[in-house]
């Protein structure tokens, strides 16, 4: 026949093995939580870092929108210059003719002859440096301009569909933390109700269906959707 001692003695083993039962549970959900949430910073780490690269990205390809509207306003600067000394020169030769007009008519058919050979010496300077020149150079330019818009935007194309990968991973490891959270609070044993039984770590209990429990803030930060 079991003594009051030692059915004291039994129930202290009891508690003593599911107080045990109940550690190695909590270290257990400890271990796994802690393994999701280094999962889950170290995904975070990563989108930063894609977010980082698409605004660098984004930089360059202002750069060299900014770089290629420079040089085109210099190459049409430069060719409206030319074009500019061209009509000087014309005009400079038409004064000259008038003036020599005056002098007589001999005078002023030859004088009438050279500025025009002059004149057309100088349009087609003027054209065959805007022609052979200029123009290659601002469609060279137009060129590598449109080369670098293409090449940003399919890096940031790519960049923006790991970033969305890393979202979808992230939202996955959320969900794994409260199903692992679920589970530890579901595998835990319920304690007999007695006079000596005192639990040393209390745990959560599932509610009853159709009651609300207030989320606890387990210190995970929702998962964050960058569009």
């Amino acid at each position: 026949m079991e003594t009051e001692r030692d059915r004291v003695k039994r129930e202290a083993r009891e508690e003593q093995e599911r107080r045990e039962a109940e550690m190695k549970l909590v270290a257990e959900a400890a271990a796994r939580r802690n393994a999701l949430l280094r999962e889950q910073r170290e995904a975070r780490e990563r989108r930063d870092a894609l977010t980082r690269e698409r605004e660098r990205l984004e930089q360059e390809r202002l750069e060299a929108l900014r770089q290629a509207t420079i040089e085109r306003a210099r190459i049409e600067a430069e060719s409206g210059l030319r074009l500019v000394e061209a009509e000087q020169q014309r005009q400079h030769e038409l004064a000259l003719s008038r003036l020599r007009e005056q002098q007589g008519a001999a005078r002023y058919r030859a004088l009438a002859w050279l500025s025009s050979g002059a004149l057309a010496i100088a349009l087609l300077s003027a054209s065959g440096i805007y022609f052979g020149w200029v123009a290659p150079a601002h469609a060279r330019a137009q060129q590598h301009l449109e080369s670098k818009i293409r090449e940003s935007a399919a890096r940031t194309r790519a960049v923006e569909l790991a970033l969305a990968a890393e979202q979808s991973k992230s939202r996955a490891l959320s969900a794994r933390i409260e199903i692992a959270q679920a589970a530890a609070i579901e595998k835990t044993p319920p304690r007999p109700e007695g006079p000596r039984t005192s639990p040393a770590v209390k745990l959560e209990r599932k509610p009853p269906a159709g009651s609300h429990v207030p989320r606890r803030d387990t210190g995970v930060p929702p998962a964050v959707c960058l569009r």
